[in-house]
């Protein structure tokens, strides 16, 4: 991840945010969950974290330490322990995230096997959901008589736009959090599942 943000920078690239140090991210994730899955290594997984507990969380409170140390001492956010610690920390939450769920929750009814089957197609489809979520609610606002002003911060990615609205207290940002939740939730799991009847995309999906 560290080197990934020193030669692509975080420059936004199409649905992805940090740009192409996300995309690439995303791209070996993706390969290593599809070869996981065809090859049992997740069947394997639980027994190796097990096995490696103490090891992990050894290393995870000397990674944590480390990246206190050197960032106190540079006083930036790019300290390199810091950004090695942000690419190892949720690769490994991820891990125990799964195993907790196969060993504790893989059961359910009907509404929990159409969740999970289709959770990872959310996942890739929630950036467009929540991004139209978030611009019919300034319509909305704007129908509602408040102020909204739209622009592109001049040192972001020229395709960015960022929107804001005059308020007098924080009631319109949580409800535009409430309103963005509930809108993409409710598109995003059905339009999820209809992509993953086309043909070829089940077996990815």
């Amino acid at each position: 991840m560290s080197a990934c943000f020193d030669y692509f920078g975080m420059t936004p690239f199409l649905i992805f945010p940090t740009g192409l140090t996300e995309f690439t991210h995303s791209v070996a994730f993706f390969t290593a969950g599809v070869l996981a899955g065809r090859n049992g290594w997740l069947e394997e997984e639980g027994t190796w974290l097990t096995a490696n507990f103490w090891k992990l969380l050894l290393l995870t409170l000397t990674l944590l330490a480390a990246a206190f140390v050197d960032r106190a001492q540079r006083r930036a956010q790019s300290a390199f322990s810091l950004m090695v610690l942000q690419g190892y920390w949720p690769v490994l939450g991820a891990c125990f995230h799964l195993e907790w769920f196969r060993r504790d929750h893989s059961s359910g009814g009907p509404v929990q096997e159409f969740l999970a089957s289709a959770a990872y197609g959310v996942y890739l489809i929630h950036p467009l959901t929540l991004t139209l979520a978030a611009w019919s609610y300034t319509v909305v606002l704007r129908r509602a008589g408040h102020l909204v002003v739209a622009y592109a911060p001049p040192h972001d990615d020229p395709s960015s736009l960022r929107f804001v609205v005059q308020s007098d207290s924080g009631l319109l940002v949580w409800g535009g959090w409430v309103y963005c939740s509930v809108i993409s939730l409710i598109t995003s799991w059905p339009l999820a599942w209809a992509v993953k009847q086309l043909p070829g995309f089940r077996r990815v999906l």
